[in-house]
Formats: structure tokens, C-alpha cells, sequence
């Protein structure tokens, strides 16, 4: 599905789950949440390195009616790093003229201080682009002191030209590939501070090195990149999308990166959600999903060690799906993952939903985490959209959707802690971006923008 359509389908979901309630979602109204969670509609499984929990946001349905609901899945990767795993990495850095002076000075430092990191038997690739792009070094194995060459080729990057941004990524997957087919996690890192020439080619270049077993991680600089596509570009990776404000910090983002992917301990994750008859799955929120002959399908990428990932999709039900006396099944949720030997691995999960009469049960039987994990990623949707309508200049725009997504959280504060406290971001945000119209810097105004969307991405993930 192309990401302009996954990005219509998400401000649809905030659109939709606006007007019919947050948490009460067959359209009966808000009451506070079941203690415990009804039998089926819970189901926890665990293989090799990882744990998985799937919850339905609704334990009961009502009778013979259509319904809209959640599934919340929560992957949980081991703590314990028996090792530290070899790495397949690909620097891609920008050096077009508006890297020129710190920011230029700053990417050289963080590359040099990231291949002090690297260990015998990494592999590492250095590829730098403006107008076309240059292989700085070409994959080599780590063994000893033997990137002498490559750090004198960083060390010489001069700032010049425009950003050719299809070209360098290009250069960085074909580097990459050379080695992704090895028991190893490969990812390309994309360093840049401003708008590709052209992002005609993007994303399908970045699926297609997915499909190779490569992931993408983009680093943005400054105040003038393109947020929303450096977002999508991660997405579409399976990788981590970071804003970095002042090129100072790039070094610690860099250290950051490869520390978990060396502590991989679970590569090409993915769920899979395979709804029952007269079930369908609406939309995934803050990942990158395919959908196929009814199967929706959610890539992770690779877990680090101690990494918690939580995918939350809609699920729409139709009335006959209902119209049984018992527990119906809803979703079959699946993970599919490799360990770091090499070893194919899977769970598998069928969640149930009671059947009923009565309303008042369908709304005491609303999960908790669920509900709450809902109230949090539509918040943060709305939040991202409010920041898009500010980067256009729609100012009035932006404080009306937070102003409407704030009107109904209110309704739900006192029951769920998690409504009032989106609330308070909600109008953290917009003081903020509007402290810094007032300024009068457009480079505060871009501060603030960048700095509240990438934090609506994380919290999404």
C-alpha cells in the first residue's frame, strides 16, 4: 500500500474514532473499565526470545450488532544479551552544501567516533551523496585497526552541490546487500539536514532493500529537512526515524543505533493478523503494514534485547459476526520471527469475544491497556496532523484539531488517567510552537515542530 494512502487511512482512523468515542466503540458511551480482562479475549504465548501478548479492546459484543473494536499486540524481546551479535552497517551521509561549517564538522566527528565502536567481525560501508553519490568505503570486514582508509576518506568530506538523496540510498543498499544475507543485522543510516531534489523512488527503493533483510534508519539535522518523509522512510525500513536539533548530539544517536542493532535477538520480526469471517482489519496505527487476501501484515524489523514494541489495529465486525450465543473468535494473531542462529520461529494466538444482550456489559468488558493505549496513539495522530497543518502555515487549522481532540479527552479524564494526561501534551505543544511564532525565529518555530512530531512517533511505537 503506498504511504500516501497509509497516511489518509490513519487520519481517517482519527477521524472516525472522534466522532463515535474513544473507548466505548460499538457507539454506547464511556463507563470505567473491567478489572480483569474477559477469558479469550487475552492470550499470552511466548518463543525462543520473545513474548507476546494480543488483547481485544472489548471482552463482550453485542448481540447480532456490527461493532468496531481493537487489538493491542504487545511483542517483548529478552532482557538478557547472551552476545553481542555482528553487525552489517551502511553510513549514508549528506553533504550537500547545507551541510556546510558544525553540521558537516559534527557528521564527520559522530562517523569517525562510530567506527571506534565497531568490533572484529563487523562489516561497515561508508557512502556520501550531493549531486550524485560516492563510495567512501566499500564493505569491509572489522579486524583490528584496518579503517585507516575509510577514516581518511570521511575525514576529507567537504560540503558542496544538492541532495541527491535516491541516488546516495542507492549507493548505501547496494554496499549493504553485499552482506544481508549473512546471520547478521544490515542497516543503511541516512544522515541529512534538508529536502531530497526529488522523493520520486524513495520508498519503493526503501522496500526494496527490506526485502533484501536490509533496515533503514534516517537522522534528521537541523531545522530544514523534510520530517514527514524522514518519518516515512523509517517506517517503510522497519528502522528509527530521530530528529537531531543540533548536530552536536549526532555522535550519541549514532552509538545509540548500533548498540541495538548489535544487541539483536530477534531479526525480521513480524505480526500477522488473520481475521475471522465477517471480520476485518480497518487500519494499523504508527507502522508500516501490507494487507493481503485479507491479511494484514505488520513488520517490526529487528528486537534488540529488552525492546518493547506495541501494535495497536482496528477491527471492524460485522453483524452476523455477532449473532452467535457464544464466544466467537475474532483474530487469529500470528509473530513470525529469526533468531540470531538462524532458526525460523512462530506463535500463534486465537482471541474470542462473549456474546450479549446487554449493553452496560459490552462497555464494563472494555480492556483497560487497550483503551488507554487507544486514547494515546489517536492523541498522538492528532497531534502529528496539528503540527503538519503549523509546518503549512494553517495555524488556525492546527489549534482546532487539538482543541477538538482536548474537548474529548475531557470526557474521559476522570475515569482514565491516560485521557487527561494526552490532554496536557496536547496543550504543551501548541504553547509551545506558539512561544515560538511569538519569537519571531523561524528556527524555533521549526524546533518545536520537529521536536513535538518526533515525539508523537515514538509514541506510536
Amino acid at each position: 500500500m503506498p504511504g500516501n494512502e497509509r497516511r489518509a487511512l490513519m487520519w481517517d482512523a482519527v477521524a472516525a474514532l472522534a466522532t463515535m468515542g474513544l473507548v466505548a466503540l460499538v457507539v454506547l458511551g464511556f463507563a470505567p473499565f473491567a478489572a480483569a480482562a474477559d477469558a479469550g479475549a487475552v492470550a499470552k504465548t511466548r518463543r525462543g526470545p520473545v513474548q507476546v501478548e494480543a488483547a481485544l479492546g472489548h471482552g463482550k459484543l453485542l448481540a447480532g450488532q456490527p461493532a468496531t473494536t481493537h487489538v493491542m499486540i504487545k511483542v517483548q524481546a529478552d532482557a538478557d544479551r547472551h552476545r553481542r551479535e555482528p553487525v552489517n552497517l551502511a553510513l549514508v551521509i549528506d553533504r550537500s552544501g547545507s551541510m556546510a561549517g558544525s553540521k558537516m564538522t559534527d557528521a564527520i566527528a559522530a562517523a569517525h567516533a562510530l567506527l571506534g565502536q565497531l568490533r572484529d567481525g563487523d562489516v561497515v560501508s561508508v557512502v556520501s551523496f550531493d549531486d550524485g553519490h560516492e563510495v567512501l568505503q566499500a564493505p569491509i570486514a572489522v579486524q583490528g585497526d584496518n579503517l585507516a582508509a575509510a577514516r581518511a576518506a570521511i575525514a576529507r568530506l567537504t560540503a558542496r552541490g544538492g541532495t541527491d538523496m535516491v541516488s546516495g540510498l542507492a549507493g548505501g543498499y547496494a554496499q549493504a546487500a553485499q552482506h544481508a544475507p549473512e546471520q547478521r543485522s544490515s542497516r543503511v543510516i541516512l544522515i541529512s539536514d534538508g529536502q531530497p531534489n526529488t522523493e520520486s523512488g524513495l520508498e519503493a527503493l526503501v522496500r526494496g532493500a527490506r526485502a533484501r533483510q536490509v533496515t533503514t534508519t534516517t537522522v534528521g539535522i537541523g531545522q530544514d529537512y523534510n520530517e514527514r518523509l524522514m518519518t516515512q522512510l523509517a517506517q517503510v525500513g522497519a528502522g528509527r526515524y530521530h530528529y537531531v536539533a543540533s548536530s552536536g548530539t549526532l555522535g550519541t544517536v549514532l552509538a545509540g543505533e548500533l548498540d541495538r542493532l548489535a544487541g539483536v535477538v530477534a531479526r525480521t520480526t513480524a505480526v500477522r493478523l488473520v481475521p475471522m469471517q465477517g471480520v476485518a482489519v480497518r487500519r494499523v496505527f504508527g507502522y508500516a503494514f501490507a494487507q493481503k487476501a485479507g491479511v494484514t501484515t505488520v513488520d517490526l524489523g529487528d528486537l534488540a534485547a529488552g525492546q518493547v514494541v506495541t501494535v495497536l489495529a482496528e477491527l471492524a465486525v460485522e453483524a452476523g459476526a455477532t449473532s452467535g450465543s457464544g464466544p466467537v473468535p475474532l483474530v487469529d494473531v500470528e509473530t513470525r520471527l529469526v533468531s540470531v542462529a538462524g532458526k525460523a520461529l512462530a506463535t500463534r494466538s486465537r482471541l474470542f469475544a462473549g456474546i450479549t444482550q446487554d449493553r452496560k456489559a459490552v462497555v464494563a468488558s472494555v480492556n483497560r491497556a487497550v483503551a488507554e493505549r487507544a486514547v494515546t496513539v489517536v492523541a498522538q495522530a492528532d497531534l502529528d496532523r496539528a503540527m503538519d497543518k503549523f509546518q503549512q502555515g494553517d495555524r488556525a487549522g492546527a489549534e482546532k484539531i487539538i482543541r477538538e481532540r482536548q474537548a474529548s479527552l475531557a470526557k474521559d479524564a476522570k475515569a482514565m488517567p491516560a485521557a487527561a494526561a494526552q490532554a496536557r501534551v496536547l496543550g504543551g505543544a501548541l504553547d509551545d510552537v506558539k512561544k515560538a511564532e511569538a519569537s519571531g525565529r523561524s528556527e524555533a518555530k521549526q524546533d518545536a515542530i520537529k521536536r513535538r512530531r518526533a515525539d508523537a512517533y515514538e509514541a506510536q511505537l
